[in-house]
């Protein structure tokens, strides 16, 4: 199951999804996984499928520090 799926399974409903990701996913889709080389996304996803995802990604506080107060995101 791909990041993807494993986000639109969690989530309550298609509608909840959409609301929260579906503008991201495109544009990650759209804007940045065309301009990655393609051995090297290659690479990169058999590693995650041999490996998995990274320890801290499975922990949601991991990434909490990462999201913009509302001043930083004013700045």
């Amino acid at each position: 199951m791909t990041a993807y799926e494993e986000s639109l399974y969690l989530h309550l409903d298609a509608s909840h999804y959409r609301q929260n990701f579906e503008d991201l996913v495109t544009f990650i889709d759209v804007k940045i996984l065309p301009s990655i080389n393609k051995t090297l996304l290659k690479q990169a996803e058999e590693k995650m499928n041999d490996e998995g995802n990274h320890p801290l990604w499975n922990e949601a506080d991991s990434i909490i520090g990462l999201i913009p107060s509302q001043t930083q995101e004013l700045l």
